[in-house]
């Protein structure tokens, strides 16, 4: 909200409410990530096993 807000004109933007549970919100909050043009390949690569381990409870 805060670059809409400094670096816009934008007084509203548009947003989807989801309700999901925390592997859920990880997996969306991975394929946000994975969309940024700015990240490196190191980055993508540690967002997918992250991604993949959090199931695992012993990693977690």
């Amino acid at each position: 909200m805060r670059a809409i807000r400094d670096y816009t004109e934008m007084e509203t933007i548009g947003a989807q409410i989801v309700v999901a549970n925390d592997l859920q919100a990880r997996r969306i909050s991975a394929a946000e990530n994975l969309q940024r043009e700015d990240l490196s390949a190191i980055e993508a690569i540690v967002e997918i096993v992250d991604t993949e381990l959090i199931e695992d409870k012993e990693y977690a």
